[in-house]
Protein backbone atom coordinates (compact mmCIF):
# COMPACT_ATOMS: atom_id res chain seq x y z
CA UNK A 1 0.00 0.00 0.00
CA UNK A 2 1.57 3.36 -1.03
CA UNK A 3 2.61 5.77 1.69
CA UNK A 4 0.34 8.83 1.96
CA UNK A 5 2.22 12.11 2.21
CA UNK A 6 0.94 15.52 3.25
CA UNK A 7 0.90 17.87 6.23
CA UNK A 8 -0.04 16.82 9.75
CA UNK A 9 -3.17 18.14 11.42
CA UNK A 10 -2.33 21.57 12.89
CA UNK A 11 -3.01 20.41 16.46
CA UNK A 12 -0.75 17.39 16.05
CA UNK A 13 1.95 19.57 14.51
CA UNK A 14 1.64 21.97 17.44
CA UNK A 15 2.23 19.13 19.93
CA UNK A 16 5.43 18.20 18.10
CA UNK A 17 6.54 21.84 17.74
CA UNK A 18 6.13 22.54 21.45
CA UNK A 19 8.08 19.41 22.43
CA UNK A 20 10.67 19.47 19.64
CA UNK A 21 13.80 19.67 21.82
CA UNK A 22 12.39 17.08 24.25
CA UNK A 23 11.69 14.69 21.37
CA UNK A 24 15.17 15.18 19.89
CA UNK A 25 16.65 14.07 23.21
CA UNK A 26 14.36 11.11 23.89
CA UNK A 27 13.37 9.41 20.62
CA UNK A 28 15.02 6.32 19.16
CA UNK A 29 14.67 7.00 15.43
CA UNK A 30 16.23 3.69 14.38
CA UNK A 31 13.62 1.77 16.37
CA UNK A 32 10.73 4.02 15.40
CA UNK A 33 11.28 4.15 11.64
CA UNK A 34 10.93 0.39 11.06
CA UNK A 35 7.62 0.37 12.93
CA UNK A 36 6.45 3.41 10.96
CA UNK A 37 7.26 1.52 7.76
CA UNK A 38 5.28 -1.50 9.02
CA UNK A 39 2.30 0.80 9.67
CA UNK A 40 2.48 2.39 6.21
CA UNK A 41 3.57 5.87 7.37
CA UNK A 42 7.20 5.79 6.19
CA UNK A 43 8.73 4.02 3.20
CA UNK A 44 12.16 2.51 2.52
CA UNK A 45 13.48 5.80 1.12
CA UNK A 46 12.58 7.55 4.38
CA UNK A 47 14.43 4.84 6.29
CA UNK A 48 17.55 5.22 4.14
CA UNK A 49 17.57 9.00 4.66
CA UNK A 50 17.32 8.58 8.44
CA UNK A 51 19.98 5.85 8.59
CA UNK A 52 22.39 8.03 6.60
CA UNK A 53 22.58 10.62 9.38
CA UNK A 54 25.72 10.38 11.53
CA UNK A 55 24.36 11.02 15.05
CA UNK A 56 21.34 10.07 17.15
CA UNK A 57 20.29 13.72 17.32
CA UNK A 58 20.48 14.06 13.52
CA UNK A 59 18.47 10.86 13.02
CA UNK A 60 15.80 12.03 15.46
CA UNK A 61 15.61 15.44 13.77
CA UNK A 62 15.26 13.83 10.35
CA UNK A 63 12.56 11.43 11.58
CA UNK A 64 10.54 14.37 12.90
CA UNK A 65 11.07 16.37 9.71
CA UNK A 66 9.71 13.47 7.64
CA UNK A 67 6.86 12.90 10.10
CA UNK A 68 5.71 16.51 9.64
CA UNK A 69 5.00 15.66 6.00
CA UNK A 70 3.66 12.10 6.35
CA UNK A 71 -0.07 12.78 6.22
CA UNK A 72 -2.83 13.42 8.74
CA UNK A 73 -2.79 9.84 10.11
CA UNK A 74 0.92 9.92 10.91
CA UNK A 75 0.77 11.46 14.38
CA UNK A 76 -1.76 8.91 15.67
CA UNK A 77 0.41 6.02 14.51
CA UNK A 78 3.54 7.70 15.93
CA UNK A 79 1.75 8.09 19.29
CA UNK A 80 0.53 4.47 19.31
CA UNK A 81 4.06 3.18 18.72
CA UNK A 82 5.44 5.30 21.56
CA UNK A 83 2.77 4.08 24.01
CA UNK A 84 4.30 0.60 24.10
CA UNK A 85 7.85 1.44 25.23
CA UNK A 86 7.96 5.21 25.81
CA UNK A 87 4.76 6.06 27.65
CA UNK A 88 6.46 9.06 29.32
CA UNK A 89 6.82 10.70 25.89
CA UNK A 90 3.14 10.13 25.11
CA UNK A 91 2.20 11.55 28.51
CA UNK A 92 4.18 14.73 27.82
CA UNK A 93 2.65 15.09 24.36
CA UNK A 94 -0.88 14.52 25.70
CA UNK A 95 -0.37 16.99 28.55
CA UNK A 96 0.81 19.76 26.21
CA UNK A 97 -1.47 22.78 26.19
CA UNK A 98 -1.88 23.49 22.51
CA UNK A 99 -0.62 26.79 21.17
CA UNK A 100 -1.48 27.69 17.62
CA UNK A 101 1.68 29.76 17.17
CA UNK A 102 4.28 28.07 14.98
CA UNK A 103 7.33 27.67 17.22
CA UNK A 104 9.63 26.43 14.50
CA UNK A 105 12.56 28.61 13.49
CA UNK A 106 12.47 30.42 10.16
CA UNK A 107 14.94 27.88 8.80
CA UNK A 108 12.85 24.92 9.93
CA UNK A 109 9.76 26.40 8.30
CA UNK A 110 11.61 26.97 5.02
CA UNK A 111 12.93 23.41 5.11
CA UNK A 112 9.57 21.86 5.98
CA UNK A 113 7.83 23.71 3.15
CA UNK A 114 10.16 22.53 0.39
CA UNK A 115 8.46 20.60 -2.39
CA UNK A 116 9.81 17.14 -3.24
CA UNK A 117 11.33 18.63 -6.39
CA UNK A 118 13.11 21.35 -4.41
CA UNK A 119 14.39 18.88 -1.80
CA UNK A 120 16.02 16.76 -4.50
CA UNK A 121 17.42 19.71 -6.50
CA UNK A 122 21.18 19.26 -6.95
CA UNK A 123 22.83 22.61 -6.35
CA UNK A 124 24.62 24.33 -9.21
CA UNK A 125 27.62 26.63 -8.90
CA UNK A 126 25.25 29.59 -9.43
CA UNK A 127 23.07 28.34 -6.56
CA UNK A 128 26.12 28.10 -4.32
CA UNK A 129 27.22 31.62 -5.23
CA UNK A 130 23.80 32.88 -4.17
CA UNK A 131 23.68 30.94 -0.89
CA UNK A 132 27.26 31.93 -0.01
CA UNK A 133 25.91 35.45 0.61
CA UNK A 134 23.61 34.23 3.38
CA UNK A 135 26.08 33.38 6.14
CA UNK A 136 28.65 36.16 6.08
CA UNK A 137 31.15 35.38 8.87
CA UNK A 138 29.46 32.13 10.02
CA UNK A 139 31.62 30.00 7.74
CA UNK A 140 32.83 27.71 10.54
CA UNK A 141 29.29 27.00 11.79
CA UNK A 142 28.04 26.23 8.28
CA UNK A 143 31.13 24.12 7.55
CA UNK A 144 30.42 21.99 10.63
CA UNK A 145 26.87 21.42 9.40
CA UNK A 146 28.27 20.28 6.04
CA UNK A 147 30.94 18.03 7.63
CA UNK A 148 33.76 20.24 6.33
CA UNK A 149 36.60 20.33 8.85
CA UNK A 150 38.06 23.46 10.40
CA UNK A 151 41.41 22.60 8.80
CA UNK A 152 39.80 22.45 5.35
CA UNK A 153 38.23 25.89 5.88
CA UNK A 154 41.55 27.32 7.02
CA UNK A 155 43.25 25.91 3.91
CA UNK A 156 40.63 27.61 1.73
CA UNK A 157 41.20 30.91 3.51
CA UNK A 158 44.99 30.67 3.35
CA UNK A 159 45.03 29.73 -0.32
CA UNK A 160 43.24 32.98 -1.17
CA UNK A 161 43.99 35.42 1.63
CA UNK A 162 42.76 38.41 -0.32
CA UNK A 163 39.62 36.83 -1.75
CA UNK A 164 37.28 38.10 0.97
CA UNK A 165 34.50 36.43 2.95
CA UNK A 166 32.15 35.86 0.02
CA UNK A 167 34.86 34.16 -2.02
CA UNK A 168 35.82 31.92 0.91
CA UNK A 169 32.20 30.99 1.54
CA UNK A 170 31.64 30.09 -2.09
CA UNK A 171 34.86 28.07 -2.27
CA UNK A 172 33.85 26.13 0.83
CA UNK A 173 30.41 25.34 -0.62
CA UNK A 174 31.97 24.21 -3.91
CA UNK A 175 34.37 21.97 -1.98
CA UNK A 176 31.38 20.48 -0.15
CA UNK A 177 29.52 19.88 -3.41
CA UNK A 178 32.56 18.21 -4.98
CA UNK A 179 32.96 15.93 -1.95
CA UNK A 180 29.25 15.15 -1.63
CA UNK A 181 28.31 14.67 -5.29
CA UNK A 182 24.67 13.86 -5.93
CA UNK A 183 23.79 14.37 -2.27
CA UNK A 184 24.60 18.11 -2.50
CA UNK A 185 20.92 19.06 -2.59
CA UNK A 186 18.87 22.06 -1.55
CA UNK A 187 17.52 20.07 1.42
CA UNK A 188 21.05 19.21 2.56
CA UNK A 189 22.25 22.82 2.56
CA UNK A 190 19.14 24.03 4.41
CA UNK A 191 19.73 21.35 7.04
CA UNK A 192 23.29 22.66 7.42
CA UNK A 193 22.08 26.25 7.79
CA UNK A 194 19.59 25.20 10.48
CA UNK A 195 22.36 23.38 12.38
CA UNK A 196 24.68 26.38 11.99
CA UNK A 197 22.10 28.69 13.54
CA UNK A 198 21.52 26.24 16.41
CA UNK A 199 25.19 26.59 17.42
CA UNK A 200 25.20 30.38 17.14
CA UNK A 201 25.97 31.02 13.47
CA UNK A 202 24.17 34.01 11.98
CA UNK A 203 22.16 33.11 8.87
CA UNK A 204 20.38 35.72 6.71
CA UNK A 205 17.17 33.79 6.11
CA UNK A 206 15.81 36.45 3.75
CA UNK A 207 18.62 35.62 1.32
CA UNK A 208 18.06 31.89 1.82
CA UNK A 209 14.34 32.29 1.20
CA UNK A 210 14.99 34.19 -2.03
CA UNK A 211 17.41 31.46 -3.10
CA UNK A 212 14.82 28.77 -2.38
CA UNK A 213 12.20 30.61 -4.43
CA UNK A 214 14.59 30.68 -7.40
CA UNK A 215 14.48 26.88 -7.46
CA UNK A 216 11.07 25.79 -8.72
Amino acid sequence: MPVTKGKLDKCDQSRLDQNYSFLLGNLDATYMMDLLIDRGIFDITDSEIIRSKPTTNDRNRTLLDILYNSGPAAYGVFRDILKKDSAFIVQKLDDTELVTKDNRSQGQILKDELTDHQKAHRLTELDLLFFSKSFSTAIMSVAAGLNISQMEVQQIQLSNQYGGTLNHNQSMLIKWRNKTGRAATLLAILEAFVKAEEVGGEIDWSIVETGVKRIQ
